[in-house]
């Protein structure tokens, strides 16, 4: 009877673990399934039929007014459009969430950022501890108060490559900031009891041409600390850099902040910074038999070389010629030595020649000639020279002061340098246009057409007296008169001069004070570039121009004849003139 009993508990004792583990293999089986279904209730087709309609409206018990309002396409093609609503908005993920009134669920309590983010995100958390965002206003502002979670789009798309365009990465980075800074009801959220929303118009008033700049750098590029790359440390007004030498050298702090990223850059670019799990990414190229260190390597050595000064054709921040021109950080050294060498040869020269001259002339017994006058140069002829002369002075030493930045001791601070430069520009093309129609009008540009009779051998008897002739003590072949003030070398050289050279200059100075006429791309390069090349080297070419100038301005039959005429407006001369044929 015992033994019956035994067995008979036994069986039962059988039967229920049996049950116990059918039922565990059931559950096991069935969970995937009832997950799924439950995701798939959980779609958010029933969120976006309240929150993707624009006219929605509500506000919370002390009468601030909610943003429940999510656009449905930007939250598709944002960062987390793989995510469930009820993921974020309800820890419990309860399916009676779409059914009770929003009333009931507004207090619910909403997973932070943090909870997903924190793990890879750590290094963010601790610059923005020490940001001015987190110490003036603390608990309420929050990751959210720039970054929309519903609609801020990935870093890496499902092929893991995005390709990078550096103006819309402005744009999009300086909306986040002027989304609060140029918005009053949004300001208000966060400010002091009293306080008023600062105008950045005003504030950035020591920028020359403040517009173009939140057009070609982020706020943050400022706002941020120097030495370091910590975009959510957001530095008080009085730390942030007003420095223009910051920028506008070959030492651009741009080519450690906003140019150091490469124009398209993939999901290896940020594997081992902590950016994001990379786990599941590494055992997919490890199986396909990609070498995930070798490309991360290649890639940090082709960012380091294209940093690297003197590379690529000797230009400097080969980043930012890449996507921009930044005046005094994008430069050709190669150019830079040619045109130092160019205009140093040039000034030796004619130091050289001048010596030459002083000694011949100690050398030969002195004659007077008989002094004669005639009037040749108008008054507004000399206003207009003495003008340009003053204005081109201008325009190259703040030209050199601008493209040499970094130089130390600087002759003129860099933000004072740009807006004379554009003041002297914009009065130098004024007085050309003014100069080019009264000499239409009043027939002086005929002095500047050339007589095509005999033009070399005229070329040739000029040249050779300005390298022979002029040591002997020989009069001019071709000296200044009526109808015709310039001898055959001026003619050809002030026709390039003026109609070729101070066309271009202007031109290509008007593209740089508005670069955004300037084309997309020229030879393969970023429009901007190649005009400021053009504009670099013809200013260059006038320099040289000038030094030539300002010397043969004393090869008149006395050394100050020349310089008195264009005073007085009286060409004086002590020789005969040689001959008749001009």
């Amino acid at each position: 009877m015992l033994i019956y009993q035994r067995g008979d508990t036994m069986n039962t004792i059988n039967r229920i673990l049996y049950i116990i583990v059918l039922a565990l293999i059931t559950g096991i089986l069935v969970t995937p399934g009832f997950s799924q279904n439950k995701k798939k209730d959980a779609s958010n087709e029933k969120c976006f039929e309240c929150h993707g309609d624009s006219s929605i409206e509500a506000k919370s018990d002390r009468g601030k007014k909610l943003l429940l309002y999510v656009d449905k396409e930007l939250y598709s093609e944002g960062a987390h459009q793989e995510f469930y609503c009820i993921e974020c908005h309800n820890n419990r993920d309860c399916p009676e969430y779409y059914e009770r009134p929003v009333e009931e669920t507004a207090k619910i309590e909403q997973r932070d950022c943090e909870e997903c983010h924190k793990r890879y995100f750590h290094e963010e958390e601790e610059e923005y501890k020490k940001s001015v965002h987190h110490t003036e206003i603390g608990e309420k502002f929050n990751c959210t108060s720039c970054h929309d979670q519903h609609t801020m789009t990935p870093t890496l798309t499902e092929q893991n490559v995005v390709f990078y365009d550096v103006i819309e990465r402005i744009r999009s980075d300086n909306d986040q900031c002027l989304n609060c800074h140029t918005n009053e009801e949004r300001y208000s959220l966060f400010k002091k009891e009293d306080e008023e929303m600062p105008d950045i118009h005003q504030s950035h008033s020591f920028l020359p041409n403040a517009e173009l700049h939140w057009d070609s750098v982020r706020c943050i590029d400022c706002h941020t600390p120097m030495d370091r790359i910590e975009y959510h440390n957001i530095l008080e007004r009085d730390k942030s850099k007003f420095n223009c030498i910051e920028c506008h050298t070959a030492k651009s702090m741009l080519s450690e902040k906003l140019y150091m990223e490469p124009q398209v850059f993939n999901d290896f670019k940020f594997i081992n910074t902590g950016f994001f799990d990379a786990s599941e990414l590494k055992k997919r190229y490890k199986k396909a038999g990609i070498n995930i260190t070798k490309i991360i390597e290649e890639q940090e050595k082709e960012e380091q070389e294209a940093r690297t000064p003197g590379e690529e054709g000797n230009i400097l921040n080969k980043y930012l010629f890449d996507n921009a021109y930044v005046i005094g950080a994008t430069r050709n050294t190669f150019i830079d030595y040619v045109a130092l060498i160019v205009i140093l040869l040039s000034a030796i020269g004619v130091l050289v020649h001048g010596g030459i001259r002083f000694v011949a002339a100690r050398l030969r017994p002195f004659q007077a000639g008989k002094v004669e006058k005639e009037y040749l140069y108008s008054l507004h002829t000399r206003i207009w020279h003495w003008v340009n002369a003053i204005l081109f002075l201008i325009l190259v030493v703040t030209g050199f002061n601008m493209h040499f930045a970094d130089i130390d001791d600087s002759i003129l601070p860099f933000d004072l340098s740009v807006e004379l430069h554009n003041i002297s520009a914009i009065l130098l093309i004024a007085g050309y246009l003014f100069y080019l129609v009264t000499s239409i009008i009043n027939g002086n540009i005929r002095n500047y057409m050339p007589n095509f009779g005999e033009m070399f051998t005229r070329l040739y008897r000029q040249s050779r007296f300005y390298l022979f002739d002029i040591f002997m003590g020989r009069p001019h072949p071709y000296p200044p008169e009526k109808g015709d003030k310039f001898n055959p070398l001026q003619k050809a050289t002030y026709i390039v001069v003026m109609f070729i050279l101070f066309p271009v200059l202007i031109i290509s100075g008007i593209v740089l004070f508005f670069p955004s006429i300037a084309p997309e791309e020229m030879f393969k390069y970023p429009g901007i570039y190649p005009i400021a090349l053009v504009h670099y080297i013809t200013s260059i070419l006038f320099v040289i121009f000038l030094i030539i100038h300002v010397y043969l301005s004393t090869t008149g039959d006395r050394v100050s004849y020349l310089l008195k005429g264009m005073i007085t407006g009286y060409h004086i001369s002590e020789h005969k003139k040689h001959g008749n044929d001009r």
